[in-house]
């Protein structure tokens, strides 16, 4: 049984996550928003704001509700988004 380990599965992780945010924009998806916890899970989505914040005209916001929830918006530019790698 092969396990992956958290080296190989980051950069799988990263660029799932960006396909699929340059999928809904070429859809002409322009925002989009999701919530969800944990800390762990913060510092996927950072790395995932530094990717697209600093490649590209799109924006990801990072924010936390009242509840210590945290929220990510994505707000679609122009350019293409790319992968990591």
């Amino acid at each position: 049984i092969y396990t992956l380990s958290l080296h190989d599965a980051l950069p799988i992780y990263l660029n799932n996550t960006l396909e699929y945010l340059e999928y809904i924009r070429k859809k002409g998806i322009t925002h989009y928003s999701t919530s969800f916890t944990g800390s762990e899970v913060l510092k996927l989505i950072q790395l995932v704001q530094r990717a697209v914040n600093k490649n590209t005209d799109s924006k990801v916001y990072i924010g936390e509700d009242d509840r210590g929830d945290y929220l990510a918006y994505f707000k679609a530019g122009s350019d293409p988004i790319p992968r990591v790698s």
